[in-house]
């Protein structure tokens, strides 16, 4: 059993949520803004939570609870009103990725690299049998937190800092890159009648090679859930009310 301890304020721990998007060793790579500055890369990750189950529901009322703390402690009896994607607490089903259909997620991040570690609570390396990976299980420490920046330095949100992961178990895990739907990708040709090549004309079209193979593109995020459809939200009473 852990030990009981005072809780950070916005301070959550959230139990076997699936992993996504992890940035647990290295950050991810530096972008820019529109104005052209340079934003440094965070670690971070998704967690996702299944819709609908006791645990979660569990999870989201201490996730807004932590929230309403922080806000009250920002802004007093006066927080402002926030945008879907301003909080960290974020609906799954208005995302096209592989895996979020049907799920809640938070969205966390962190200039510090987190703690990780294994089941035992011993540090764990990339590597070892029990380092997180997208699409495996995992228990985490989140703090919750008010940003209250100008618009142009992002802005009025309610964040979430990824302090620590520990693994829980072994989940199937995200693919790269999502495969070709050859369906969509290319006509039905096997009505054509094939085109052949005569010497002594030069005007002909010479017979086409057969074609390769495409080579797919490795997203630089090896990690990162394929992007399918959107499907239409489902309804859940207890979770649609976000932050």
């Amino acid at each position: 059993m852990a030990k009981e301890e005072k809780k950070q304020i916005g301070e959550v721990i959230l139990k076997r949520v699936r992993l996504s998007y992890a940035h647990l060793d290295r950050p991810q790579k530096d972008s820019k803004n529109d104005a052209g500055e340079i934003i440094k890369g965070k670690f971070g990750a998704s967690l996702l939570m299944k819709k609908g189950t006791p645990e979660t529901k569990a999870m989201v009322a201490k996730i807004k609870a932590a929230s309403e703390e922080v806000k009250a402690a920002k802004w007093g009896n006066n927080p402002p009103k926030f945008k879907p994607e301003r909080v960290c607490l974020r609906d799954g089903d208005l995302e096209d990725w592989d895996g979020y259909e049907g799920h809640l997620y938070v969205s966390t991040s962190n200039n510090q690299k987190p703690t990780v570690v294994g089941k035992d609570r011993e540090p764990v390396e990339p590597g070892d049998k029990q380092w997180p990976y997208s699409g495996c299980y995992v228990n985490a420490v989140i703090r919750i937190w008010a940003q209250n920046n100008e618009a142009d330095k992002g802005g009025k949100r309610i964040n979430a800092s990824l302090e620590a992961i520990q693994f829980k178990e072994h989940g199937k895990p995200f693919s790269s890159a999502k495969p070709v739907d050859v369906n969509s990708a290319f006509d039905d040709e096997s009505d054509e009648d094939e085109q052949e090549f005569d010497e002594d004309d030069e005007d002909e079209t010479p017979k086409k090679k057969a074609k390769k193979r495409p080579v797919e593109d490795e997203d630089e995020d090896e990690d990162a859930a394929p992007k399918k459809k959107k499907k239409r939200p489902v309804e859940d009473d207890d979770d649609d009310d976000l932050i």
